[in-house]
């Protein structure tokens, strides 16, 4: 156990790398949707960083203590902000967890984990089971069960587009699928991290972070396998480039239907389709450009990417 409340933010980022985290199962697991176990392993191998936290990240972090008190409000429990890294006791330098709180013991109930989310009503818009939960926090909060030897576990989530706390949901640990995902967890460390072989690219993503510029006129032969896959994406694209005609061809009719409405509506009322005004604020580049020249290459800089074509 280590106690992360008087280091600095580089000194912690460090230390999350020498093990697999709660946030990192489900990456490491193949199960996450913004991160994949290529990105994991650069991650922790120190080839890429992407710690920097996003504005809603760091509004989660600002938001913390408040939502923290409000699970004691609502459930009468007590939880302590716990500012230390736990080791897991069979894989110590494999499996670790930094949680949000720790509720302590009451009605012969023993110690449980608190894990605070920040979300949106559209990713969760309703939390009655453990069913209603995604699975990355699912997997990060049986992570956090296992690493500290807990039976339960609490959910609690503000949605920062309502402003609304939702219920806080008690969750069992599985001990069954807690242990089944330790030995993954601890394979995947042992044959990506500890050896030091990447894991397979399974993302474009991937593609572009392992290869993100090309040698220029430099040509790679194709093998008969990838002869194949070239002619499938083609006849896919040709797919694709019908179904984009015949979409905007039934969005012309519907927009005719609407005409200066807003709503498109059916016989018994039921909205079907909107067609709203929607102003925004947009930087005027070019007349930048113009009124400021010398200001504006100043400011400009070259960005080089990859363009994928088709022949």
């Amino acid at each position: 156990m280590i106690d992360t409340k008087d280091i600095s933010h580089e000194q912690w980022l460090e230390i999350r790398r020498e093990s697999i985290g709660g946030s990192d199962v489900a990456s490491a697991l193949g199960l996450s949707k913004y991160k994949s176990p290529y990105m994991l392993w650069l991650e922790k191998t120190g080839r890429y960083d992407s710690y920097e936290p996003s504005p809603a990240a760091a509004f989660g972090t600002f938001m913390e203590p408040h939502i923290r008190d409000h699970f004691r409000k609502v459930t009468g429990l007590e939880v302590q902000d716990d500012p230390h890294m736990y080791f897991h006791k069979d894989y110590p330098s494999m499996l670790s967890g930094n949680i949000d709180g720790l509720i302590s013991p009451s009605n012969g109930k023993g110690h449980g984990v608190l894990e605070i989310k920040c979300s949106t009503s559209r990713r969760v818009p309703r939390l009655d089971t453990l069913d209603d939960v995604p699975i990355s926090w699912r997997l990060q909060l049986f992570h956090y069960m296992g690493v500290l030897g807990l039976d339960y576990g609490y959910l609690q989530v503000f949605l920062r587009d309502t402003a609304v706390y939702l219920q806080p949901l008690r969750i069992e640990a599985d001990h069954k699928v807690i242990q089944a995902n330790n030995e993954r967890l601890a394979d995947w460390w042992d044959k990506y991290i500890t050896r030091d072989q990447p894991p397979p690219l399974s993302c474009l993503d991937d593609v572009t972070l392992r290869w993100p510029s090309g040698a220029a006129g430099k040509a790679a032969k194709a093998a008969p396998d990838t002869v194949n896959r070239y002619y499938a994406l083609k006849q896919v694209e040709e797919r694709l480039t019908g179904l984009k005609l015949l979409r905007e061809s039934l969005q012309l009719d519907l927009k005719k239907a609407i005409g200066d409405a807003e709503l498109l509506v059916g016989d018994d009322g039921q909205k079907l389709a909107s067609w709203k005004n929607q102003s925004r604020n947009r930087f005027d580049t070019a007349r930048f450009r113009q009124d400021h020249p010398k200001l504006y290459k100043e400011y400009t800089k070259q960005n080089t990417t990859r363009v994928f074509r088709l022949s």
